[in-house]
Parts: C-alpha cells; structure tokens; sequence
C-alpha cells in the first residue's frame, strides 16, 4: 500500500518543480535627445508602457513558467539598444525553437517599459497584449493576435492587429487602424478616423472630425459623431446616431439604423433602411434592391431608386423621386413635388403638400390625397384603380382617360367633351382657370376624381 502513497508523492514534486521556475529582471537605457524609439519584441507577452519622469527607458521582465519556457525565455532575455542620432531602437529577441515535443508552460510572461512622454513609439511584436497611456508625440504599433489599448495619447496613431481587439481613448490626432476578426473601439477622438477592418465589430463614438471605414462584414455602432462618415462594407450591419456631417455607405447586404444625421446616401442591394430625423436639405438618395426602406422626419429631398423595394416615407420636407420596379409604396407627408416611375407598384400618398405630381406605374392600385393646391398633375396607369382626392380647388384643363374602365369626376368642367371609341373613353375639359394641367391616363381599371 505505501509504494503508491510514495509513487503520488513523486509525481506531485516532479509538477511543482516544473513550474517553480520564477524570475524578474530589469535594467536602464539613457535615451535623452531622443525623439524616436523603435521596439521589437519577437515574442508574446503583456507589455505595458507608461511615460517615465525623465530622460531613461527602464524596463522590468518579470516570468513565471515551467523549466523549458523558463530556459527559453527568462535565462535569453537580453534586451539590445543601439542609438544614433535622435533615434534608438530596443530589441528583444529569444532564439529559434528547434527542439521537438516542448511543452512551454507560461503563468506569467510581462515587460514594463517607462518611456519619455515626447518620444515618438514605433512597436512591433506578434501575440501580445500591449497597454499604452500618456505619450504625446504619437504612436506606431503593429501586433498580431492580442489586444493593443492606448489611453491619453496626442498627435498621430497607426495601428495594425489582426485577430486582436483594439480599444482607443481620449486621442488628440489622427488615428488610422487596420484590423482583422476582431472588436474595435475607439471613443473620444479629435482628429480624422480611418479604419480598414475585416471581419471586425467596431464601437465608435464621440469623435471630433470625420470618419472613413471599410468591413467587409461586421457591426458598426457609431455615435455622436462631428463630422462626415464614409463607410464600405459590403455585409454590414449598422447603428448609427447623431451623425453631424454626411453619411455615405456601400453595402450589400446587411441592415442599416439611422437616428440624427445631416445627410444620407446608401448604395446597397438586400440592405433594409430605416432612417429618422434627417437634417439638411440634401436629404436622402437610396439605390437599392430587394429591401425595406423607410425614412421618416427628412429635412430635404429623397431620391430612391432600384428593385423590389418596399418604401415608407413619414414627414418629408421636401420632395420625392422614386424609381422601382415592384413592391409597395407608401408616403404620409410630403412637402414637395413627387415622381414616381415604376412597374407593379400598389401605392398609398397620404398628407401631399406639393405643387406637381407625375406618376407613371403599370400594375397596382393608386390613392393619393393631395392638401395643398395642384398645378401640374400626370399619372399613366394600367391594372389598378386610380383615386385622387385634393383639398383645394384645381384650377387648369383636364384630360380624364380610360380603356376597358371609366371616369368619375366631381370638377366641374368648362367645355367639357366625352369622346368614346370602343372601349376608350376620354374627358376633355377646364377646372377653374387654365393655369395648371391634369392628365390621368389607366387601362383595365377605373379613375376616380374628387375635390372638396
């Protein structure tokens, strides 16, 4: 019974042993006149960096692993500094594994670095987790695989990760990130932001300047923006509140919510809008395919053209210019002139506060119930009753037209004419002054004219 009480105990001593190997080592560089320093670490580990109180980079390594990482890594570490000039480059390199069936055991894997606040950084290292804050001459770090967080940082940063998250706070300059699989967050910025991700979830706000993103597929959340955001990602999926500049989007597949921004313009097929509290009047252009598109309190126009779209407009200050080939159309509260040219297209005009009205459609139903006075009215129809109701008097030479249906008109016509072959019937004549024109044109179905 005891041999194997002591055979336990043998292997216990044997796993404590193996990771017992522990150590700390440290040292100093004097890099004063130095205005750029260069780091490479050809290893992964946790490096913080903080600005130092005067003209040193120290340095403390601390390790805790089994006994083959310890050897590899801890026994070879000797960090190499060279100056020249206003320049110094730190180098820490472990050398090549070539032995079969090492099992490196790390607990713990750690470079601190105090750096001068004014110097320039340029890191580079693979699998780190990388920490900066404070340093006002900007920052170059390229990385792979590990989180790189920066905090309080001025003038310029460039940043490369892929397959590791980046997380930037409070810069003043210019930040530029290339990314890959990975979350992105950058917040409280003054400067342009430029980001080149794939993959990659990013989290932005509260920027000062404008925005230039690429994702092929991901998520972006963006807000409280000052400036204008540009974006491409053609599998994207959007949140974007209080933009105070233009948007611009590429996409084409994906799905875009908008709230409070100056201006919007998205090209983008199978990508479904919806978008409120449009400001300038710019407004909105659309070009799309196969999506829901619905825009709501808009400041100025909206141009929306494509396929298959199904359109809801609320409360648009100015005009519409829709082209679609097949899906529904529905606006309540429109400012200005609407032109509608489509095909199969059921459509419902609510609260129509515009001067000029044209809509050409092939199939689908029409009602449209005008508020303000008409002056120039065309509607060519075919496969669907057309309504048209106006609050005010129209006042101009109307020309009701139908095939295979009939007109019924409340306007009284001056020299009015009913002209009947076959199956076309046409009504001729002048509403009030003959200051506007109103031709409705349908086949197969009915028009309906009413006034109050």
């Amino acid at each position: 019974m005891k041999r194997p009480i002591l055979t336990l105990f043998t292997l216990l001593l044997i796993n404590l042993t193996l990771f017992a190997q522990n150590g700390s080592k440290n040292g100093a560089f004097d890099v004063s006149a130095i205005t750029k320093l260069t780091i490479r670490i050809d290893a992964g580990m946790q490096i913080e960096i903080k600005p130092s109180q005067d003209n040193q980079l120290r340095y403390v390594y601390d390790f805790d692993g089994n006994k083959e990482s310890y050897e590899h890594y801890f026994e070879n570490f000797e960090p190499e500094f060279e100056k020249r000039g206003g320049e110094a480059r730190f180098d820490i390199r472990f050398p090549d594994q070539n032995k079969k069936n090492i099992n490196y055991e790390i607990k713990r894997h750690a470079l601190a670095l105090e750096i001068p606040a004014s110097v320039y950084l340029d890191i580079s290292s693979r699998y780190s987790k990388i920490k900066l804050e404070g340093f006002t001459r900007g920052l170059s770090v390229n990385n792979r695989s590990g989180l790189v967080k920066v905090e309080n940082v001025k003038q310029t940063i460039v940043i490369n990760n892929d397959y590791g998250a980046v997380d930037l706070n409070s810069v003043q300059g210019e930040v530029m990130v290339s990314n890959r699989s990975a979350n992105i967050d950058i917040k409280n910025v003054t400067g342009r932001v430029s980001v080149n991700a794939e993959y990659s979830k990013m989290n932005i706000s509260r920027i000062n300047g404008d925005l230039d993103l690429s994702n092929r597929s991901g998520v972006l959340n963006a807000f409280d923006i000052q400036g204008n955001l540009i974006v491409n990602g053609p599998y994207m999926e959007y949140e974007l509140t209080n933009i105070d500049g233009d948007v611009a989007m590429n996409n084409q597949s994906g799905k875009v919510v908008i709230s409070t921004v100056r201006s919007l313009q998205v090209a983008g097929d199978y990508t479904n809008i919806k978008a409120e509290h449009i400001k300038s009047e710019q407004g909105v252009e659309i070009e799309g395919r196969s999506a829901n598109i619905e825009l709501s309190d808009v400041g100025g126009d909206v141009r929306i053209s494509g396929q298959y779209l199904n359109i809801r407009l609320e409360k648009i200050v100015g005009g519409a210019h829709i082209q679609n080939r097949s899906a529904n159309i529905d606006i309540n509260g429109l400012g200005r002139d609407l032109v509608i040219n489509g095909e199969y297209l059921p459509m419902v005009i609510r609260d129509f506060k515009g001067e000029n009205l044209e809509v050409v459609n092939r199939s689908g139903s029409i009602s449209i119930e005008a508020k303000n006075k008409l002056k120039q009215v065309r509607i060519d129809s075919q496969y669907g009753k057309v309504e048209l109701s106006m609050d005010k008097k129209f006042d101009g030479i109307v020309t009701l037209e139908t095939k295979y249906g009939k007109s019924d008109t409340n306007m009284d016509l001056k020299n009015q004419t009913i002209t009947k072959e076959g199956n076309e019937q046409i009504i001729h004549g002048t509403s009030g002054t003959p200051s506007g024109s109103m031709k409705i044109k349908n086949q197969n179905a009915d028009i309906v004219v009413r006034q109050k």
